[in-house]
């Protein structure tokens, strides 16, 4: 509970990310206090014709929530506007101080693509959590 309520804050300060919701949740383990996996969805806040979703692990008795993810962003129409990278778009605490998992995304011009990585920021350094998918521009 606590950790939805600092998840709710950190998405309420960061205005210009998308805002996630969960469509799907899991439980994985526990007896009494179930850790569970979620599946959330966000559309890019600049193209909303963009649907993300990633798993967010959620451990019931962790202040330092695991940051292992999965990702995949898929075109649900037609892309409009001017093709930009730009980082940010998505963020949530995975931790009581200084742990987010993030999401960037970067237009490859070569290719005609978009490309959403999604990895984990902490202030020790040890940020081995990523993962990526590209969507194909659709005009």
């Amino acid at each position: 509970m606590i950790k939805r309520i600092v998840l709710g804050f950190g998405l309420l300060m960061a205005a210009a990310t998308a805002q996630a919701n969960i469509i799907y949740s899991a439980e994985t383990s526990g007896l009494i206090f179930k850790d569970k996996i979620h599946v959330d969805m966000f559309n890019d806040p600049d193209y909303p014709q963009i649907a993300c979703y990633v798993n967010l692990p959620d451990r019931a008795l962790d202040w330092d929530e695991q940051s292992d993810t999965a990702m995949t962003c898929v075109a649900t129409g037609p892309i409009k506007g001017e093709l930009t990278s730009r980082q940010n778009i998505f963020a949530s605490k995975k931790g009581l101080f200084f742990k987010t998992l993030q999401t960037d995304r970067i237009y490859d011009a070569e290719n005609n693509v978009l490309v959403y990585m999604s990895y984990t920021k902490k202030v020790d350094g040890d940020n081995a959590s990523s993962a990526i998918t590209a969507v194909p521009v659709l005009r």
